[in-house]
């Protein structure tokens, strides 16, 4: 390993753990936490689930409810908006079980086609479960001091335009642009977004899900979705010189709004 700059060095790990194991990252499996904020009787999450026990992975459950309660050491109830029931669940959880935390999964989006945008009640029911949860999991994670590296996934569905005239929730994509601000600003935590359209068997969609979970972090993109049990991902490519779209026209003299206007991008623009 680099110990810093211009000095390498090797490293031997005398224990990391209480058996013979293969190989290092076999260890750094088994034995590690799980949280899962998920929606109650979800058979796509619970079947990711039990693959993921199957693995000896501890897995804790996060459901929504009307206020705090915890039925048992491994399962809890929240109101997803109050900060300070999501304060008890990280106390309750402990210190010591998240020094063992290695993900996150969010997934309070991940169902079906509803009524969310029928009405500004149900969108912002939907900003609820997506990012103000997330935001206020993310502002735990920091008042706990959980600085070592975790995967945060954000699980949804039908939340991308991916196919031409596919139904779609956009109120839902908030919640996949903050994953991506949170791994930005918080170097340990890799924040990943799955987008599903539920098509197939619970077996078969957690069987893609945890696919994308075992991924080499440095090789997994930010971005996939699945449609008809087919894998895409978001790529960015430059326009040929001869593309024939709609040329963009900046009116002199005009009132332009940049969103994100502090990037880099933004500020060449402005």
């Amino acid at each position: 390993v680099e110990v810093f700059p211009g000095v390498e060095g090797l490293v031997h790990i005398s224990q990391i753990a209480h058996k013979h194991i293969n190989t290092p990252h076999e260890a750094l499996k088994e034995g590690t936490t799980w949280l899962y904020f998920m929606n109650k009787d979800d058979e796509n999450i619970v079947a990711l689930k039990n693959r993921m026990t199957a693995l000896g992975i501890k897995i804790i459950e996060v459901l929504e409810a009307d206020k705090f309660v915890q039925y048992t050491s491994e399962q809890y109830g929240i109101d997803i908006n109050s900060e300070k029931d999501m304060y008890k669940l990280f106390e309750n959880i402990g210190l010591e079980e998240l020094r063992n935390l290695k993900g996150i999964i969010h997934s309070y989006t991940f169902k079906h086609l509803d009524e969310t945008m029928e009405s500004i009640e149900n969108m912002e029911k939907s900003q609820e479960e997506g990012i103000f949860s997330l935001f206020n999991i993310t502002k735990m994670l920091l008042e706990f001091e959980v600085t070592h590296p975790i995967q945060l996934n954000v699980i949804s569905s039908l939340t991308e335009q991916v196919k031409n005239n596919e139904k779609i929730i956009p109120a839902r994509v908030t919640t996949f642009g903050l994953a991506k601000v949170i791994s930005q600003e918080q170097p340990t935590i890799s924040s990943y977004s799955i987008d599903h359209d539920l098509d197939g068997s619970s077996q078969d969609i957690a069987s893609q899900l945890l696919r994308e979970l075992q991924q080499d972090k440095d090789h997994r993109p930010e971005l996939v979705a699945f449609r008809q049990s087919k894998r895409y991902t978001k790529v960015i490519e430059r326009q040929s010189d001869d593309f024939n779209g709609n040329e963009i026209i900046v009116r002199e003299n005009g009132n332009y709004v940049i969103a994100g206007g502090t990037g880099y991008l933004g500020v060449q623009l402005g």
